[in-house]
Parts: C-alpha cells; sequence; structure tokens
C-alpha cells in the first residue's frame, strides 16, 4: 500500500447510481422538515437530509442576531467604560483584526463543510478534540442563563419625562441623606432601589452573595416570560428561529441610531465622546484592559463558543460562507461602535449635570446600560415611546443571541439522543424550564453579584482556554492547507488562495495573542475577595467562578483521554495518533452529510483514501502544513 500525502488530490471514488449527476444543493432546493423534526429528515428515497435554512437571509440574520446581541449594546459600552474608553477601544480593534475576524471565518466554514454540530464535527475531524464541543456547549449553556436573567431585568426605569419625578433624592427613601445620594443620577436610583431592589429599604446596605436576601417576584416574573418566548421560538428548531430573526435582528439598528442622534445633540456630550476614542496609556499598557478586549471580542462575535459551528451547520455545501462572515464581521464591529459612540456622548451629558468626571458618572458593571440609555430618553419628546422602544430592543437583542446559544444545547442533545430528533418541542421545554430554574437565585436581591460572576468567568476566562485549544486542533492538527482545501471543495476559487494575511492569523497570530493574553492574565490574576473590603465578595465567590471555569475546560482533556483509550493501537503513541485521525467511516456512514448529494467529495477532502495502515496515520498527523498548495 503506497503512503499518501494528504494534500494530494484523491483518486475519484465510484460513484454509485444514486449519487452520480446530483447537483449541489441551494437554499432553494433544500428539504424542508417536517414540524417538530431537527437536525436531520428523511428524503423521498429514505436517506437522511440534514436540516437547512429556507433562505440565506435566515442564516444571515440568524447570524447577525448571534452576533450584533446584547454584547454589543449592553456589554461592549461598560466594558469600555470600566477599561478607560479610548485605552480600550484600541486593544478591541487590534484583536479583533488578528483573531476575531479569522476565527469568524473558520467556525462557519469548518460547521458548513462537515454540516455538524459542534461535538459531531469533532468527532468527524479530530476525535481527540471532541470534549472541546462538549466545553462549548457548556459555556452556551451558561451564557444562556444570564443572557435570561439580563432580558428579565429589562425593566424601564425612564417612567417619567423629568427625572426628578422618578426618583429624586428626597423620594428614594425618606430616611435617607441627600449627602448619601450625591451623585447618583435617578435612572441609577431607580434602577438600583426598585428594578433590582438591591439595597436594605432605607439604607445604603447592599444584598450580596453573603446575604442575598429574597426573590424578587417582578423580576422572576420577567424570567419566566423571557424562558416562555425563547421556548416557543425554538419548538419547530431552526425553521421556526429563522423566521424569529427577521425581527430580532432589524429593529435594534433602529432604535440605535436615534439614541445615538439624540445623545450627541445632548449638551457635554463631547467630552464623553472623548473619553470614548482618546486612549489612557497607563490603561493601554495594563494587561487586564487586553484581557477585556479579548473577552469582549468573544463576547460579541460569539467565536469560541461553538455556536457559529452550528448555525454554518445548517447552510448549504456550496453556500459563500467567506462573503457572509465578513458583512457579519463588519456589521457587528459597527454596531459596537455605534453602541459605544451613543453610550459615551449620554455618559458626557450625565457628567456635566451630575457635575462630575466621566470616569465617575455611574458604577462599572451589567447595570450600566439600563441607566444611560434610559436617561437619554427623558430628554425626548414623548419619552414613555422612546422608553419603551429602547428596551424593547434590549430585549430582542437577548432573544436572537438566546436562540442562537440554546439552540447550540439543543443540538447537541439531539445529535447524541436521536430519538429526541421527533420530540423537539419536549426538548425545547425541558431546556428552557432548566434554564429558568438555575436562574432563579440570579434574580434575589443580591443576585447581581452572581451575575457579575458569570459574565467574568463563564463568557471571559472558559473562552479563552477554549479558543486557544481550537485554534490549535484546526489549523495544527487537522492542518491550515487540509483546511483551505476544504473551502476550495466549497466555494471553488471564490477565495482565491485565502491570502497570507488569514493563514498567517489562522497558523500564528491567532493562537499567539490569544496564548499572551491567557498566560499573563493566569499570571497576575487577583481574586475578587478582599479580606480588608467587607463589601467585595467572599472567598467562596472566586471559587465558584473557578469551577465554572472547570466544568468546562475539563471537558477537554477528559474526552481526550476517552478518545485515546478506545482508539486502535498496541501503544499510546499509535493510539494518540490514531486518536487525531479523522473517523472518516463515520463520515461515509453518517447520512447526515448527504453523500448522495455531494458525491463523495467531503471524505475526500477530509482523507484521499478510504483506509490505511498506522504508518499512513502517522503521516496524516504529521502532514497538517504539507503538501501541495491547491
Amino acid at each position: 500500500m503506497k503512503t499518501l500525502n494528504p494534500m494530494e488530490p484523491a483518486e475519484a471514488i465510484p460513484e454509485s447510481p444514486s449519487t452520480s449527476n446530483t447537483p449541489p444543493p441551494d437554499y432553494n432546493n433544500s428539504v424542508a422538515p417536517p414540524s417538530g423534526v431537527t437536525a436531520t429528515t428523511a428524503d423521498s428515497k429514505g436517506n437522511a437530509v440534514r436540516q437547512q435554512w429556507t433562505s440565506k437571509t435566515e442564516f444571515l440574520l440568524s447570524c447577525i442576531s448571534l452576533s450584533v446581541g446584547l454584547g454589543n449594546v449592553w456589554r461592549f459600552p461598560y466594558v469600555a467604560y470600566a477599561n478607560g474608553g479610548g485605552a480600550f477601544l484600541l486593544p478591541y480593534i487590534i484583536v479583533l483584526a488578528l483573531v476575531g475576524k479569522p476565527m469568524y471565518f473558520m467556525e462557519i466554514a469548518f460547521g458548513q463543510f462537515h454540516s455538524a454540530g459542534p461535538v459531531k464535527v469533532w468527532k468527524r475531524s479530530v476525535p481527540f478534540a471532541r470534549g472541546l464541543g462538549v466545553a462549548q456547549t457548556i459555556v452556551c449553556f451558561f451564557i444562556a442563563i444570564f443572557y435570561g436573567v439580563l432580558r428579565g431585568d429589562q425593566r424601564s426605569p425612564s417612567c417619567c419625562k423629568q427625572k426628578q419625578q422618578c426618583h429624586s433624592a428626597g423620594r428614594v427613601h425618606k430616611t435617607l441623606r441627600p449627602s448619601e445620594l450625591k451623585g447618583f443620577s435617578a435612572a441609577q436610583q431607580y434602577f438600583d432601589r426598585v428594578v433590582l431592589n438591591k439595597y436594605e429599604k432605607g439604607t445604603m446596605n447592599r444584598f450580596s452573595l453573603s446575604n442575598m436576601g429574597g426573590v424578587n417576584g417582578a423580576l422572576l416574573g420577567c424570567l419566566a416570560g423571557s424562558w416562555l418566548i425563547v421556548f416557543l421560538s425554538l419548538v419547530k428548531g431552526v425553521k421556526s428561529a429563522g423566521k424569529v430573526m427577521y425581527i430580532t435582528s432589524t429593529m435594534p439598528f433602529i432604535v440605535l441610531f436615534i439614541l445615538l442622534g439624540r445623545g450627541a445633540s445632548l449638551t457635554n456630550a463631547v467630552e464623553g465622546i472623548k473619553y470614548f476614542i482618546i486612549p489612557q496609556f497607563d490603561k493601554l499598557l495594563t494587561i487586564n484592559t487586553w484581557r477585556a478586549a479579548a473577552e469582549q471580542m468573544f463576547f460579541s462575535l460569539a467565536v469560541g463558543s461553538g455556536s457559529l459551528i452550528m448555525l454554518g451547520s445548517y447552510n448549504p455545501f456550496r453556500n459563500n460562507c467567506y462573503k457572509d462572515s465578513l458583512i457579519i464581521s463588519i456589521l457587528d464591529s459597527a454596531t459596537s461602535l455605534t453602541a459605544g459612540f451613543a453610550m459615551f456622548s449620554i455618559l458626557g451629558y450625565l457628567a456635566g449635570t451630575l457635575d462630575v468626571g466621566v470616569e465617575n458618572v455611574v458604577s462599572t458593571g451589567p447595570g450600566l446600560a439600563f441607566v444611560t440609555f434610559p436617561e437619554a430618553t427623558t430628554q425626548m419628546p414623548v419619552p414613555h415611546l422612546w422608553a419603551i422602544l429602547f428596551f424593547v430592543m434590549l430585549y430582542t437583542l437577548g432573544l436572537g443571541s438566546e436562540i442562537g446559544l440554546l439552540e447550540s444545547v439543543l443540538v447537541f442533545f439531539c445529535d447524541r439522543y436521536p430519538y429526541l430528533q421527533a420530540r423537539r418541542a419536549w426538548a425545547a421545554g425541558v431546556g428552557s424550564l432548566v434554564c429558568f430554574l438555575i436562574g432563579i437565585p440570579f434574580v434575589t436581591q443580591g443576585g447581581e453579584e452572581l451575575l457579575n460572576i458569570f459574565n467574568d468567568y463563564a463568557a471571559g476566562t472558559s473562552v479563552l482556554f477554549m479558543a486557544i485549544f481550537e485554534m490549535v486542533m484546526i489549523m495544527w492538527i487537522y492542518g491550515v492547507k487540509r483546511f483551505i482545501s476544504n473551502l476550495k471543495e466549497m466555494l471553488g476559487e471564490k477565495t482565491g488562495n485565502m491570502g497570507y494575511y488569514m493563514k498567517t492569523a489562522w497558523v500564528v497570530m491567532s493562537p499567539g495573542v490569544l496564548f499572551f493574553i491567557l498566560i499573563v492574565t493566569l499570571v497576575t490574576y487577583k481574586p475578587s475577595h478582599d479580606p480588608e473590603n467587607p463589601s467585595s465578595i467572599p472567598a467562596w465567590g472566586d471559587g465558584l467562578g473557578w469551577a465554572i471555569v472547570a466544568a468546562s475546560v475539563l471537558q477537554i482533556p477528559i474526552w481526550a483521554t476517552v478518545a485515546v483509550v478506545k482508539a486502535d493501537g498496541t501503544t499510546l503513541k499509535e493510539k494518540i495518533y490514531q486518536s487525531l485521525w479523522p473517523d472518516f467511516l463515520m463520515v461515509i456512514q453518517d447520512n447526515s452529510l448527504e453523500m448522495s448529494v455531494h458525491n463523495g467529495d467531503k471524505v475526500r477532502s477530509i482523507h484521499p483514501a478510504l483506509d490505511g495502515d498506522m504508518s499512513e496515520r502517522k503521516a496524516y498527523v504529521n502532514s497538517g502544513f504539507a503538501g501541495k498548495d491547491d
């Protein structure tokens, strides 16, 4: 048996009568699954066909709803505010160019080529990395939980045209002295004391992880309602979710531009904009600013979470995902910058009103967007209308992202347990109910600190670990040459040679930048618990955060060990090589790849032969960068 170069063109695989002369699929002839079925269904010949988007528009809108979501309007401004405005903006743009955009395209293309969710895609391509898909699913689950809580928090504090009518210093609680409330805007007071109810009545004592208080009944009802809407959106899988995206991906842009226009016209707005675009060089040189920029990039674009692999897996094989990813990533960046300009123009106005510096206007944290934007609505005609539109915008942004996150979790279980494919409504209902129950502690009076822990650890540190591992597995083990060969199987020459920039970003810059940020972050890590500060979170809060990280990240070595143990071979080295070898038998046997439609292209592109001994498998693993660059 001759030794094969994995990148050499394969000999043609004989076509069976059922596979000959069959054109590749497109959006117009996709097989529409019956109601209640997800992941796969059957065509007229009994072959399983993976569910696909009804139209390209639905795919684009779904990606926009996932990526252009609360991370842009809610998280980006407050992370920028906490890290010095312009001092954060420059690292964010750099990380976005070196890591974000290349990873976005890579994940969508990887899912589209393999037509599989974030777990099964690794079982086919690099079984050793199967745990990465499990870890990504867990992270999606964690983020979906606190996204549901955020949507439940969206009760409008802009209930009156004049902010003094809402909560003046003398009307918050008569037992408080005006000096205790100096520097707090009416919207801040309302959000803290009425929406979150996080202070003991008549005092400045806050509820916390050590004293979480009772459940906020109003927020609990909002939480239940938000998960009910998610359930109804996911009952019929990607088909029903795609329809919802027409609303969740378009309305926010209209409201956001209106708020930007109003914010820019307010007195002293220019001071806030200066704070946003002019870097503070002392903060620019701190690793925490760069770490925050990387974490925000992951949160905003949704890279590293497996959700993009899932969305791409529903695309037809020949879809031009390169152009799609370029459009969406640019739109995502533009939305973040627009939200930032809108937010900081309002912060500049508030700074002048409260007679404080921009950096001291409000407390940093997830509640920032719920304070500054509502303040802008009080300066508009018909403030009630704009307040409602603003919170509907936030709600739809969260809904679009949440649908994508929970869908990733459901795809994992439906791929793992095929009988759930015919019980879509039941699976969506159980998933939504579990998320609701776990979210109850977040809507207690001290639940904001718990929300901050999930935000810092589940959406930050965990994703850094997984993104590095994902880049290494795809570009170093699966191989960058092989990956580009896959792209050309799907796209032909539409992407050209991908350019040295994209190849360098995938192989060197992206993993290098992320690895550097991760190492320095771990070395400079300081617990949030401060024994000398009674108001800091308790020591077990940091332990909970690292437990969240461990729950996802430890799946990688656990499942890698399982893959090695189950692999063929007589020595450990042979088993490791085997676990890094694509499971091409699974590729052939899994009908959801629609082999009858693609004429074996995917098998040939993954590996040029359907057999091979251990020496050939070693050559395959060692040749990730070798072979022809066709």
